[in-house]
Protein backbone atom coordinates (compact mmCIF):
# COMPACT_ATOMS: atom_id res chain seq x y z
CA UNK A 1 0.00 0.00 0.00
CA UNK A 2 2.85 2.38 0.74
CA UNK A 3 4.27 1.92 -2.77
CA UNK A 4 0.83 2.36 -4.36
CA UNK A 5 -0.03 5.52 -2.43
CA UNK A 6 3.44 6.83 -3.16
CA UNK A 7 2.85 6.21 -6.88
CA UNK A 8 -0.61 7.79 -6.70
CA UNK A 9 0.80 10.86 -4.97
CA UNK A 10 3.69 11.08 -7.43
CA UNK A 11 1.23 10.98 -10.32
CA UNK A 12 -1.03 13.52 -8.64
CA UNK A 13 1.90 15.85 -8.21
CA UNK A 14 3.04 15.28 -11.79
CA UNK A 15 -0.50 16.30 -12.80
CA UNK A 16 -0.32 19.46 -10.69
CA UNK A 17 3.37 20.12 -11.41
CA UNK A 18 2.80 20.22 -15.16
CA UNK A 19 -0.55 21.99 -15.11
CA UNK A 20 0.60 24.69 -12.69
CA UNK A 21 3.08 25.69 -15.40
CA UNK A 22 0.90 25.05 -18.44
CA UNK A 23 -2.13 26.93 -17.07
CA UNK A 24 -0.39 29.72 -15.10
CA UNK A 25 -1.44 30.91 -11.63
CA UNK A 26 -4.93 32.08 -12.61
CA UNK A 27 -5.85 28.97 -14.60
CA UNK A 28 -4.24 26.66 -12.07
CA UNK A 29 -6.18 28.34 -9.25
CA UNK A 30 -9.40 27.52 -11.15
CA UNK A 31 -8.34 23.89 -11.63
CA UNK A 32 -7.30 23.41 -8.01
CA UNK A 33 -10.53 24.94 -6.72
CA UNK A 34 -12.54 22.54 -8.90
CA UNK A 35 -10.50 19.53 -7.79
CA UNK A 36 -10.92 20.46 -4.12
CA UNK A 37 -14.65 21.08 -4.58
CA UNK A 38 -14.90 17.72 -6.33
CA UNK A 39 -13.21 16.04 -3.38
CA UNK A 40 -15.58 17.70 -0.91
CA UNK A 41 -18.63 16.78 -3.01
CA UNK A 42 -17.34 13.19 -3.15
CA UNK A 43 -17.32 12.82 0.63
CA UNK A 44 -20.41 10.55 0.49
CA UNK A 45 -18.23 8.24 -1.59
CA UNK A 46 -15.55 8.33 1.09
CA UNK A 47 -18.23 7.56 3.68
CA UNK A 48 -19.40 4.62 1.57
CA UNK A 49 -15.86 3.27 1.36
CA UNK A 50 -15.40 3.50 5.13
CA UNK A 51 -18.76 1.86 5.93
CA UNK A 52 -18.26 -0.92 3.39
CA UNK A 53 -14.70 -1.51 4.62
CA UNK A 54 -15.82 -1.70 8.23
CA UNK A 55 -18.62 -4.25 7.70
CA UNK A 56 -16.58 -6.22 5.17
CA UNK A 57 -13.74 -6.46 7.69
CA UNK A 58 -16.16 -7.88 10.27
CA UNK A 59 -17.40 -10.51 7.79
CA UNK A 60 -13.84 -11.35 6.74
CA UNK A 61 -12.77 -11.82 10.36
CA UNK A 62 -15.52 -14.46 10.64
CA UNK A 63 -14.68 -16.04 7.23
CA UNK A 64 -18.13 -15.15 5.89
CA UNK A 65 -17.09 -14.54 2.27
CA UNK A 66 -20.53 -15.24 0.83
CA UNK A 67 -22.00 -12.45 2.93
CA UNK A 68 -19.26 -10.14 1.68
CA UNK A 69 -20.28 -10.88 -1.93
CA UNK A 70 -23.95 -10.12 -1.21
CA UNK A 71 -23.14 -7.01 0.80
CA UNK A 72 -20.88 -5.70 -1.97
CA UNK A 73 -23.56 -6.25 -4.62
CA UNK A 74 -26.21 -4.46 -2.57
CA UNK A 75 -23.90 -1.56 -1.78
CA UNK A 76 -22.92 -1.21 -5.45
CA UNK A 77 -26.57 -1.13 -6.51
CA UNK A 78 -27.35 1.58 -3.94
CA UNK A 79 -24.31 3.60 -5.02
CA UNK A 80 -25.38 3.35 -8.67
CA UNK A 81 -28.82 4.76 -7.86
CA UNK A 82 -27.21 7.60 -5.91
CA UNK A 83 -24.89 8.31 -8.85
CA UNK A 84 -27.85 8.69 -11.21
CA UNK A 85 -29.45 11.18 -8.81
CA UNK A 86 -26.21 13.17 -8.57
CA UNK A 87 -25.91 13.23 -12.36
CA UNK A 88 -29.40 14.69 -12.71
CA UNK A 89 -28.91 17.33 -10.01
CA UNK A 90 -25.46 18.32 -11.28
CA UNK A 91 -26.68 18.71 -14.84
CA UNK A 92 -29.63 20.81 -13.69
CA UNK A 93 -27.51 23.23 -11.64
CA UNK A 94 -24.33 23.30 -13.74
CA UNK A 95 -24.67 26.97 -14.74
CA UNK A 96 -25.08 28.39 -11.19
CA UNK A 97 -22.17 26.22 -10.01
CA UNK A 98 -19.99 27.47 -12.87
CA UNK A 99 -20.87 31.07 -11.96
CA UNK A 100 -19.96 30.59 -8.28
CA UNK A 101 -16.54 29.21 -9.22
CA UNK A 102 -16.10 31.81 -11.96
CA UNK A 103 -15.68 29.06 -14.55
CA UNK A 104 -16.48 30.14 -18.09
CA UNK A 105 -17.08 26.64 -19.52
CA UNK A 106 -20.10 24.96 -17.93
CA UNK A 107 -19.16 21.68 -19.64
CA UNK A 108 -16.23 21.48 -17.22
CA UNK A 109 -18.76 21.32 -14.38
CA UNK A 110 -20.52 18.44 -16.16
CA UNK A 111 -17.23 16.55 -16.25
CA UNK A 112 -16.72 17.16 -12.53
CA UNK A 113 -20.21 15.74 -11.87
CA UNK A 114 -19.32 12.61 -13.87
CA UNK A 115 -16.24 12.08 -11.70
CA UNK A 116 -18.36 12.35 -8.56
CA UNK A 117 -20.78 9.74 -9.97
CA UNK A 118 -18.08 7.21 -10.81
CA UNK A 119 -16.39 7.86 -7.46
CA UNK A 120 -19.56 6.80 -5.64
CA UNK A 121 -19.39 3.33 -7.19
CA UNK A 122 -15.58 3.10 -7.18
CA UNK A 123 -15.40 3.74 -3.44
CA UNK A 124 -17.73 0.80 -2.73
CA UNK A 125 -15.37 -1.41 -4.71
CA UNK A 126 -12.35 -0.05 -2.85
CA UNK A 127 -14.11 -0.41 0.48
CA UNK A 128 -14.69 -4.10 -0.23
CA UNK A 129 -11.02 -4.63 -1.12
CA UNK A 130 -9.91 -2.65 1.93
CA UNK A 131 -12.18 -4.58 4.29
CA UNK A 132 -10.96 -7.90 2.91
CA UNK A 133 -7.41 -6.61 3.45
CA UNK A 134 -6.85 -7.30 -0.28
CA UNK A 135 -4.28 -4.54 -0.34
CA UNK A 136 -2.78 -5.72 -3.65
CA UNK A 137 -6.03 -5.13 -5.54
CA UNK A 138 -6.61 -1.87 -3.69
CA UNK A 139 -3.10 -0.72 -4.52
CA UNK A 140 -3.60 -1.51 -8.22
CA UNK A 141 -6.83 0.52 -8.24
CA UNK A 142 -5.03 3.57 -6.86
CA UNK A 143 -2.09 3.08 -9.23
CA UNK A 144 -4.31 2.99 -12.32
CA UNK A 145 -6.11 6.16 -11.24
CA UNK A 146 -2.84 7.98 -10.60
CA UNK A 147 -1.18 6.95 -13.87
CA UNK A 148 -4.29 7.77 -15.88
CA UNK A 149 -4.74 11.15 -14.22
CA UNK A 150 -1.16 12.16 -14.92
CA UNK A 151 -1.10 10.78 -18.45
CA UNK A 152 -4.48 11.93 -19.75
CA UNK A 153 -4.68 15.14 -17.70
CA UNK A 154 -1.32 16.51 -18.74
CA UNK A 155 -1.65 15.44 -22.39
CA UNK A 156 -5.01 17.14 -22.86
CA UNK A 157 -3.84 20.39 -21.27
CA UNK A 158 -0.67 20.35 -23.37
CA UNK A 159 -2.88 19.90 -26.45
CA UNK A 160 -4.53 23.20 -25.58
CA UNK A 161 -7.74 22.03 -23.88
CA UNK A 162 -7.07 24.09 -20.74
CA UNK A 163 -8.82 23.40 -17.44
CA UNK A 164 -11.51 21.37 -19.23
CA UNK A 165 -8.82 19.05 -20.60
CA UNK A 166 -7.31 18.51 -17.14
CA UNK A 167 -10.70 17.62 -15.66
CA UNK A 168 -11.51 15.33 -18.61
CA UNK A 169 -8.22 13.48 -18.07
CA UNK A 170 -9.12 13.07 -14.41
CA UNK A 171 -12.49 11.60 -15.41
CA UNK A 172 -10.88 9.08 -17.76
CA UNK A 173 -8.54 7.95 -14.97
CA UNK A 174 -11.39 7.40 -12.50
CA UNK A 175 -13.34 5.46 -15.12
CA UNK A 176 -10.34 3.19 -15.79
CA UNK A 177 -9.91 2.50 -12.07
CA UNK A 178 -13.64 1.76 -11.73
CA UNK A 179 -13.54 -0.68 -14.65
CA UNK A 180 -10.55 -2.50 -13.16
CA UNK A 181 -12.13 -2.74 -9.70
CA UNK A 182 -15.45 -3.96 -11.09
CA UNK A 183 -13.66 -6.72 -13.00
CA UNK A 184 -11.66 -7.69 -9.89
CA UNK A 185 -14.78 -8.14 -7.75
CA UNK A 186 -16.61 -10.06 -10.48
CA UNK A 187 -13.78 -12.62 -10.48
CA UNK A 188 -14.51 -13.59 -6.85
CA UNK A 189 -15.46 -17.27 -6.60
CA UNK A 190 -17.47 -17.23 -3.36
CA UNK A 191 -21.21 -17.86 -3.71
CA UNK A 192 -23.49 -15.11 -2.48
CA UNK A 193 -25.04 -15.76 0.92
CA UNK A 194 -27.97 -14.00 2.61
CA UNK A 195 -26.83 -10.99 4.60
CA UNK A 196 -28.90 -9.44 7.35
CA UNK A 197 -27.63 -6.27 8.92
CA UNK A 198 -28.76 -4.58 12.09
CA UNK A 199 -30.32 -1.54 10.38
CA UNK A 200 -30.27 0.54 13.55
CA UNK A 201 -26.57 -0.22 14.02
CA UNK A 202 -25.90 0.46 10.35
CA UNK A 203 -27.61 3.86 10.52
CA UNK A 204 -25.83 4.77 13.74
CA UNK A 205 -22.44 3.75 12.39
CA UNK A 206 -23.19 5.27 8.99
CA UNK A 207 -24.24 8.59 10.48
CA UNK A 208 -21.16 8.80 12.67
CA UNK A 209 -18.85 7.80 9.83
CA UNK A 210 -20.53 10.32 7.52
CA UNK A 211 -19.93 13.13 10.00
CA UNK A 212 -16.35 12.05 10.63
CA UNK A 213 -15.43 11.57 6.97
CA UNK A 214 -17.22 14.75 5.95
CA UNK A 215 -15.39 16.70 8.63
CA UNK A 216 -11.97 15.38 7.61
CA UNK A 217 -12.76 16.11 3.94
CA UNK A 218 -13.80 19.68 4.71
CA UNK A 219 -10.73 20.26 6.85
CA UNK A 220 -8.55 18.92 4.02
CA UNK A 221 -9.98 20.80 1.05
CA UNK A 222 -12.42 23.59 1.95
CA UNK A 223 -9.75 26.29 2.18
CA UNK A 224 -9.03 26.33 -1.56
CA UNK A 225 -12.73 26.54 -2.43
CA UNK A 226 -13.12 29.70 -0.31
CA UNK A 227 -9.78 31.09 -1.47
CA UNK A 228 -10.89 30.85 -5.10
CA UNK A 229 -14.13 32.63 -4.25
CA UNK A 230 -12.71 35.37 -2.00
CA UNK A 231 -9.25 36.19 -3.38
CA UNK A 232 -8.34 37.60 -6.76
CA UNK A 233 -7.45 34.89 -9.33
CA UNK A 234 -3.69 35.55 -9.19
CA UNK A 235 -3.53 35.35 -5.38
CA UNK A 236 -5.76 32.26 -5.37
CA UNK A 237 -3.37 30.56 -7.79
CA UNK A 238 -0.33 31.43 -5.67
CA UNK A 239 -2.08 30.09 -2.57
CA UNK A 240 -2.84 26.96 -4.59
CA UNK A 241 0.89 26.42 -5.07
CA UNK A 242 1.39 26.48 -1.31
CA UNK A 243 -1.54 24.10 -0.76
CA UNK A 244 -0.23 21.78 -3.46
CA UNK A 245 3.11 21.28 -1.70
CA UNK A 246 1.82 21.39 1.86
CA UNK A 247 -0.72 18.64 1.18
CA UNK A 248 2.13 16.31 0.17
CA UNK A 249 2.47 15.58 3.89
CA UNK A 250 -1.20 14.67 4.13
CA UNK A 251 -1.17 12.46 1.05
CA UNK A 252 2.17 10.70 1.59
CA UNK A 253 0.87 9.33 4.89
CA UNK A 254 -2.60 8.50 3.53
CA UNK A 255 -1.82 4.77 3.33
CA UNK A 256 -1.60 4.56 7.14
CA UNK A 257 -5.32 5.13 7.94
CA UNK A 258 -6.27 2.86 5.01
CA UNK A 259 -4.48 0.00 6.76
CA UNK A 260 -5.45 1.00 10.31
CA UNK A 261 -9.23 0.92 9.78
CA UNK A 262 -9.71 -2.77 8.80
CA UNK A 263 -7.08 -3.93 11.26
CA UNK A 264 -8.71 -2.03 14.13
CA UNK A 265 -12.09 -3.47 13.09
CA UNK A 266 -10.67 -7.00 13.06
CA UNK A 267 -9.09 -6.51 16.49
CA UNK A 268 -12.42 -5.34 17.88
CA UNK A 269 -14.39 -8.18 16.26
CA UNK A 270 -11.94 -10.72 17.70
CA UNK A 271 -12.00 -8.96 21.10
CA UNK A 272 -8.28 -8.26 21.16
CA UNK A 273 -6.88 -4.74 21.45
CA UNK A 274 -3.32 -4.08 22.57
CA UNK A 275 -2.82 -0.50 21.44
CA UNK A 276 0.30 -1.48 19.48
CA UNK A 277 -1.46 -0.87 16.14
CA UNK A 278 -2.27 2.74 17.01
CA UNK A 279 1.17 3.44 18.45
CA UNK A 280 2.91 2.18 15.30
CA UNK A 281 0.57 4.20 13.08
CA UNK A 282 1.15 7.41 15.05
CA UNK A 283 4.94 6.96 15.10
CA UNK A 284 5.08 6.28 11.36
CA UNK A 285 2.84 9.22 10.46
CA UNK A 286 4.77 11.56 12.74
CA UNK A 287 8.11 10.50 11.27
CA UNK A 288 6.97 10.95 7.67
CA UNK A 289 5.31 14.32 8.24
CA UNK A 290 7.97 15.78 10.54
CA UNK A 291 10.65 15.11 7.93
CA UNK A 292 8.52 16.90 5.37
CA UNK A 293 7.88 19.92 7.61
CA UNK A 294 11.63 20.22 8.24
CA UNK A 295 12.33 20.29 4.51
CA UNK A 296 9.64 22.92 3.89
CA UNK A 297 11.00 25.07 6.74
CA UNK A 298 14.59 24.90 5.49
CA UNK A 299 13.97 25.48 1.77
CA UNK A 300 10.46 26.82 1.11
CA UNK A 301 11.39 28.92 -1.92
CA UNK A 302 13.27 26.04 -3.52
CA UNK A 303 10.33 23.68 -2.94
CA UNK A 304 7.90 26.11 -4.58
CA UNK A 305 10.23 26.78 -7.48
CA UNK A 306 10.77 23.10 -8.18
CA UNK A 307 7.20 21.88 -7.76
CA UNK A 308 4.98 24.79 -8.81
CA UNK A 309 7.32 27.16 -10.65
CA UNK A 310 9.13 30.47 -10.06
CA UNK A 311 5.88 32.47 -10.25
CA UNK A 312 4.75 30.96 -6.92
CA UNK A 313 7.85 31.87 -4.87
CA UNK A 314 6.39 35.08 -3.33
CA UNK A 315 4.20 32.92 -1.07
CA UNK A 316 7.17 30.85 0.22
CA UNK A 317 6.86 32.12 3.86
CA UNK A 318 3.46 30.40 4.11
CA UNK A 319 4.76 26.96 3.14
CA UNK A 320 6.15 25.64 6.45
CA UNK A 321 3.10 26.75 8.51
CA UNK A 322 0.79 25.15 5.97
CA UNK A 323 2.86 21.94 6.06
CA UNK A 324 2.62 21.87 9.86
CA UNK A 325 -1.15 22.25 9.58
CA UNK A 326 -1.28 19.23 7.25
CA UNK A 327 0.81 17.18 9.69
CA UNK A 328 -1.72 17.89 12.45
CA UNK A 329 -4.54 16.81 10.16
CA UNK A 330 -2.70 13.63 9.09
CA UNK A 331 -2.37 12.60 12.75
CA UNK A 332 -6.04 13.40 13.36
CA UNK A 333 -6.99 11.25 10.36
CA UNK A 334 -5.09 8.24 11.72
CA UNK A 335 -6.86 8.57 15.08
CA UNK A 336 -10.26 9.00 13.43
CA UNK A 337 -9.89 5.83 11.36
CA UNK A 338 -8.65 3.85 14.35
CA UNK A 339 -11.59 4.95 16.50
CA UNK A 340 -14.09 4.16 13.71
CA UNK A 341 -12.64 0.66 13.44
CA UNK A 342 -12.79 0.23 17.22
CA UNK A 343 -16.33 1.72 17.29
CA UNK A 344 -15.32 4.49 19.67
CA UNK A 345 -17.22 7.45 18.26
CA UNK A 346 -17.27 10.08 20.99
CA UNK A 347 -14.93 12.25 18.87
CA UNK A 348 -17.49 12.77 16.08
CA UNK A 349 -19.41 15.69 17.62
CA UNK A 350 -16.33 17.75 18.54
CA UNK A 351 -14.72 17.05 15.15
CA UNK A 352 -17.84 18.13 13.26
CA UNK A 353 -17.99 21.31 15.34
CA UNK A 354 -14.38 22.11 14.40
CA UNK A 355 -15.09 21.59 10.69
CA UNK A 356 -18.19 23.77 10.84
CA UNK A 357 -16.28 26.46 12.74
CA UNK A 358 -13.59 26.48 10.07
CA UNK A 359 -16.18 27.07 7.34
CA UNK A 360 -17.66 29.98 9.29
CA UNK A 361 -14.19 31.42 9.80
CA UNK A 362 -13.36 31.15 6.08
CA UNK A 363 -16.50 33.12 5.27
CA UNK A 364 -15.89 35.76 7.97
CA UNK A 365 -12.12 36.41 8.10
CA UNK A 366 -10.57 39.30 6.16
CA UNK A 367 -9.58 38.01 2.70
CA UNK A 368 -5.86 37.29 2.68
CA UNK A 369 -3.57 34.32 2.17
CA UNK A 370 -1.95 34.68 5.60
CA UNK A 371 -5.28 34.70 7.43
CA UNK A 372 -6.40 31.58 5.58
CA UNK A 373 -3.22 29.70 6.53
CA UNK A 374 -3.55 30.69 10.20
CA UNK A 375 -7.18 29.56 10.18
CA UNK A 376 -6.20 26.19 8.69
CA UNK A 377 -3.51 25.71 11.35
CA UNK A 378 -5.84 26.49 14.23
CA UNK A 379 -8.66 24.32 12.87
CA UNK A 380 -6.39 21.31 12.27
CA UNK A 381 -4.90 21.62 15.76
CA UNK A 382 -8.40 21.60 17.23
CA UNK A 383 -9.28 18.62 15.02
CA UNK A 384 -6.38 16.66 16.50
CA UNK A 385 -7.62 17.51 19.99
CA UNK A 386 -11.12 16.32 19.03
CA UNK A 387 -9.69 13.04 17.71
CA UNK A 388 -8.09 12.41 21.10
CA UNK A 389 -11.44 12.57 22.95
CA UNK A 390 -12.12 8.76 22.92
CA UNK A 391 -8.75 8.20 24.60
CA UNK A 392 -9.49 10.43 27.59
CA UNK A 393 -11.36 7.78 29.66
CA UNK A 394 -8.33 5.51 29.35
CA UNK A 395 -6.39 7.99 31.50
CA UNK A 396 -8.80 8.12 34.40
Amino acid sequence: MFAATLLLNACNYAFHFANARLLGPAGYGELLALVNALTIASFPAAVAQTIVARFTAEFAALDEWGRIRSFSRNATAAASLAALAVLGIGTLFRDPIAAWFRVGDAQTIEMVVLIICFNLILMVIRGTLQGEQSFGGLALSYAVEGLGKAGFGIALVARGDGVHGAVTGYALAVFASWALGWRTLRSRSADAAPVRLDIRRLLQAGGAIALASGSITLLSFADMVFVKHRLVPEAAGLYGGVALIGKILLFVSAFVPLIVLPKATAETAEERRSGALLRRAIVLTTALCAAGVAILALAPALALRLVAGPAYVPFAPLLAPYGLAMMLLALANVLVNYHIGAHRLSFVGPLAAVALGELVAFAAIPPGAETFVVTVMVANGLALCAALVPMLPLRR
